[in-house]
């Protein structure tokens, strides 16, 4: 995971999440995104051609999540996970 956070408001029930994962599989990785609750969240494969910049992936997650509530780091194993059940899932990798 390159970046990632969770925005809890009042109301844990309703947590956000933002996350950039890359999956390394040598000359071939790929970057993912995900965006939305945390019960079910959005994966969302990015273009190959985008720029792996730290700074960039921290920025980004701040405007996805501005407005939820406080900010703490996201579970990696967790997005991590949650890109590989996409992979089988929704691309049948």
């Amino acid at each position: 995971m390159l970046a990632g956070a969770v925005a809890t408001g009042s109301d844990a029930e309703r947590a956000h999440v933002g996350a950039y994962v890359v999956l390394a599989d040598g000359p071939k990785s790929r970057l993912f995104k995900l965006t939305g609750s945390m019960n079910a969240p959005r994966v969302e494969e990015l273009d190959a051609a985008t720029t792996l910049d730290l700074r960039r992936f921290q920025e980004e997650l701040k405007k996805d999540l501005e407005g939820f509530g406080v900010l703490r780091p996201a579970d990696a194993t967790w997005a991590c996970e949650k890109v590989r059940a996409h992979l089988r899932v929704d691309l049948g990798v």
